[in-house]
C-alpha cells in the first residue's frame, strides 16, 4: 500500500516546484488517515424548504447541484458558499436525482422525481431556462446518470423495471406514458439504482430489489437485433451478477451502486443490511490486501442469534414518525413509557392504534369461537411484506413477468408462517380498499408475454373465473392444489406436448360451464405453476452464464432501513463512506473494514454522500433542509469514544426496523373503520 506523507508543507512545496502533480496531491489528501481525522463541518448551505434528496458536483468541482422535496433545483458555489441559482424544476413530486450534463458548460440539467417524470432543463445567460419532460416511466424513477464526456445522453432507472437511454439530439420530450421507445433493458424487477463505469462508459451496473446487481455492456445490448416490443424484455445480456453470499436467500433492495475511479470495483449498499465491496477483476491477487471478514468482529453475538430466531410480530409505524432516527434514537428495548425524548407523539399514536387493533381482533376471534367458526389467518391475510416497505413510499414488488399470480398464492404453503394479528387486519383493510380491482388479467398477460412464442390461447385459462369460483376458500383451494399437483400433472389429458419438460396445451377451448369448476381451476393452477417453474429455470440458466465475483469486504455498523436513497461512496483509494439512519456519516478503512471516523451530519438521517471530484471536501444531506460541507480544517480528533455503543445500537435497531410496517395516517383511519361496521 502507498505510504501516505504527513509533511504536507513539503508536498505543497513539491507541487510549486512541479515535482508533484495536482492529481497526486488530491489522492494523497484523501488517502491520508490524518486528513480523515481532521474532517470538520465547514459550512451549512441553506436554500431548500424540504429534505435534500440528491447532490451532484460539476466536472470542474466549482458548482454543486441539489434537488429537494420542495421541487427546486439549487446551484451553489461551494467555496464562496453562495446560492447562485434556485430553479423551479417543474416537478410536482419529490426530486430524487439530478445531474449536470458533462461538457455542457453546466447549462444542461436532467432530473427525475417520485412520480416517474424526467425533466430536462437548459439554462441561458439571462437566468431563464427552457425545459422538456419525459413521461415514459410508469412508476417512481429513482436515479438519473450521465455518461462521461457526453453532453446529450443520459440514463434512468425506475420501479417499472426499465432502464432507459435518452438522446437529446433525437428528442427533448415525450408525453407517452410507459412507451416502448428509449428502453435499453427491461430488468423484470424494480430497478432502484444505477451507475456508469467512469472509464468504460459502455458498462453500467443496475441494482434491484432481489439483492442482485447486474452489470451490462451497452454495446452488446444495442447491437442485438430488435423486434418491436420484444427486444428489451429480458436481462440475459448481463455480463456480471453481484450478490453477497449472506443475501443468497434474501430479497433486499439496493439503495446505492458506485464504481471506483478506475472502474474495477463496485460498492453496493443494501436496505436492512450492509455495504459490500466487489472486485470486477478476475485476478485473485487483488484480494490479498484485504483482511477476510474484518467487519464481522463488530457484529454483536446476540444479534447473530436474533437473525436466526423466529421473527417477531409486525408492528405499525405512521409515516412521518422519525423518532427511531437521529443520534438520540434508541432500540425499543431501551425505551420506557416515560421517555419523552424517544416517545414522540406519532410513536405513541402508533402504539395506541396497534393496541386498539389487537383488542378488536381478539374480540372478533372470540365471537368466531362462540359461533363455532374457526379463525383461519391464512385464508384472510396475505403476506405482511406486500404492505409497505419503509418510510420512502416504496412498495416491494415481488411479482415478476415469469412468476405470475400463482407465485403469491402458493408462497404461504411453501413457507408456512404464523402471521401477527396486525397483519391480518391490514390485509382485510387492503382487500376492502382494493375490492373490484382485478390483477389476474395483467398477471396472466405478463406471464404469456414473457415468451413471445407462447400464445395465450394455448393456456385456455380464465383466471377470473377460477378465483370467482374459489372465493372464500383461498386457503383450502391453495392446499388442495399443493396436494394434487403431481396427480393433476399426469392426469391432465388436455396437455399434448412438452417444451423442456413443460406441458403446453394446444387442444380446443374448454366449455363455459367447465371453466369455473374446481377441477378446472386445479388444472389451470397446475399449468400456471409449471409455466412459472419453467421460466425460473430458464432465467437461472441465463444468470449462470454471467461472471459472479464474490464480495471482497462488508462494512457494518451503520443503519440503512428508513429511506430508499441511502448512498455509499469511495473516499480516495483507501476509505469507504456511507450515510446512516442515526444521522451520522460512517467512514471505514476499505482494506480492513474498521471504522475510522464518525461525523454527525443530520438530526435524523444522512442520505447523500458526495465527495468532491478531487479536493478533500465532502458534501452531505438528508432529512434536514440544508447541505453540509466537510473539510479537514479541524484538530485531529480520531474516532468517537462511543463508536462501539453506537454501532451496537444500530445493529439492534436495524433488526427492529424489519418488524415495522410503515403506513400513512389515511390508511390507518381506513383500517380502523374496516371491522364489519362495528364500533371500536
Amino acid at each position: 500500500m502507498e505510504t501516505h506523507h504527513s509533511n504536507w508543507c513539503g508536498i505543497l512545496q513539491g507541487r510549486c516546484n512541479g515535482q508533484i502533480s495536482p492529481s497526486s496531491i488530491s489522492n494523497r489528501a484523501k488517502n491520508d488517515i490524518g486528513m480523515v481525522h481532521r474532517l470538520k463541518l465547514e459550512r451549512i448551505l441553506n436554500g431548500h424548504t424540504g429534505c435534500v434528496n440528491t447532490l451532484a458536483w460539476n466536472k470542474a468541482g466549482d458548482k454543486l447541484l441539489s434537488g429537494s422535496d420542495d421541487c427546486l433545483l439549487n446551484i451553489y458555489q461551494p467555496y464562496s458558499y453562495k446560492l447562485l441559482q434556485s430553479i423551479p424544476s417543474g416537478h410536482t413530486a419529490n426530486i430524487f436525482s439530478a445531474k449536470f450534463l458533462p461538457d455542457s458548460n453546466d447549462l444542461k440539467i436532467v432530473s427525475c422525481a417520485g412520480n416517474g417524470i424526467v425533466k430536462y432543463l437548459e439554462l441561458n445567460a439571462a437566468g431563464s431556462h427552457t425545459s422538456g419532460s419525459f413521461h415514459c416511466h410508469d412508476g417512481t424513477t429513482y436515479e438519473v446518470v450521465t455518461l462521461p464526456n457526453e453532453p446529450n445522453v443520459f440514463m434512468t432507472c425506475c420501479e417499472d423495471c426499465k432502464i432507459r437511454f435518452f438522446d437529446l439530439r433525437v428528442k427533448t420530450e415525450c408525453s407517452n406514458r410507459d412507451c416502448n421507445e428509449d428502453v435499453l433493458v427491461d430488468c423484470r424487477r424494480p430497478a432502484t439504482t444505477i451507475s456508469v463505469n467512469p472509464l468504460q462508459s459502455f458498462q453500467f451496473a443496475v441494482g434491484s430489489d432481489d439483492s442482485c446487481v447486474r452489470i451490462f455492456d451497452r454495446r452488446k445490448i444495442m447491437s442485438e437485433p430488435q423486434q418491436s416490443g420484444a427486444a428489451y424484455n429480458n436481462d440475459s445480456g448481463a455480463a456480471m451478477l453481484l450478490k453477497p453470499a449472506a443475501l443468497q436467500e434474501k430479497r433486499v433492495r439496493s439503495t446505492a451502486v458506485n464504481y471506483n475511479k478506475n472502474g474495477d470495483e463496485v460498492l453496493v449498499s443494501y436496505s436492512t443490511d450492509y455495504v459490500y465491496l466487489f472486485s470486477l477483476s478476475n485476478n485473485s491477487n487483488n484480494s490479498t490486501t484485504f483482511k477476510s471478514n474484518a467487519g464481522d468482529k463488530v457484529v454483536p453475538h446476540d444479534d447473530v442469534n436474533r437473525r436466526n430466531s423466529q421473527p417477531p410480530a409486525k408492528r405499525l409505524r405512521l409515516r412521518g414518525d422519525w423518532s427511531d432516527t437521529g443520534p438520540d434514537s434508541r432500540p425499543e428495548s431501551e425505551i420506557s413509557e416515560n421517555d419523552v425524548t424517544s416517545n414522540s407523539a406519532l410513536r405513541r399514536m402508533s402504539n395506541i392504534m396497534a393496541n386498539i387493533i389487537d383488542r378488536r381482533l381478539q374480540y372478533r376471534q372470540s365471537d368466531r369461537e362462540d359461533s363455532h367458526m374457526p379463525f383461519d389467518s391464512e385464508s384472510e391475510a396475505s403476506s405482511d411484506d406486500s404492505i409497505i416497505d419503509s418510510d420512502n413510499s416504496y412498495e416491494d414488488n415481488d411479482n415478476e413477468d415469469e412468476e405470475g399470480f400463482m407465485g403469491s398464492r402458493t408462497s404461504s404453503n411453501e413457507n408456512p408462517t404464523v402471521q401477527s394479528p396486525v397483519s391480518v387486519v391490514i390485509s382485510q383493510a387492503e382487500d376492502s380498499a382494493n375490492e373490484g380491482n382485478s390483477v389476474s388479467d395483467s398477471a396472466s398477460a405478463s406471464a404469456s408475454a414473457s415468451n413471445p412464442h407462447m400464445e395465450s390461447s394455448n393456456l385456455d385459462y380464465n383466471p377470473n373465473s377460477c378465483y370467482a369460483s374459489a372465493s372464500g376458500t383461498d386457503s383450502q383451494s391453495s392446499t388442495q392444489f399443493s396436494n394434487d399437483y403431481d396427480s393433476s400433472r399426469s392426469n391432465d389429458s388436455r396437455v399434448s406436448h412438452r417444451i423442456n419438460g413443460l406441458k403446453v396445451s394446444n387442444s380446443g377451448h374448454a366449455s363455459t360451464n367447465d371453466s369455473t369448476s374446481p377441477e378446472w381451476c386445479n388444472r389451470a393452477n397446475s399449468a400456471a405453476t409449471r409455466i412459472q417453474q419453467f421460466f425460473k429455470s430458464l432465467r437461472k440458466i441465463k444468470d449462470d452464464k454471467a461472471f459472479r465475483p464474490s464480495a471482497l469486504m462488508v462494512y457494518r455498523g451503520h443503519r440503512n432501513s428508513r429511506t430508499m436513497i441511502k448512498e455509499a461512496n469511495f473516499w480516495g483509494d483507501r476509505f469507504i463512506l456511507s450515510g446512516s439512519d442515526c444521522g451520522r456519516v460512517f467512514i471505514w478503512d476499505k482494506y480492513t473494514a474498521e471504522l475510522v471516523m464518525l461525523l454527525l451530519g443530520d438530526k435524523h438521517v444522512v442520505n447523500c454522500i458526495q465527495p468532491h471530484p478531487f479536493d478533500p471536501v465532502l458534501a452531505t444531506s438528508g432529512i434536514d433542509h440544508d447541505i453540509k460541507l466537510w473539510s479537514p480544517i479541524g484538530e485531529k480528533t480520531g474516532l468517537d469514544i462511543n463508536a462501539d455503543e453506537i454501532m451496537t445500537r444500530n445493529f439492534r435497531m436495524l433488526e427492529e426496523s424489519q418488524n415495522f410496517i410503515t403506513i400513512p395516517l389515511s390508511f390507518m383511519l381506513h383500517l380502523l373503520t374496516s371491522f364489519d361496521g362495528t364500533s371500536l
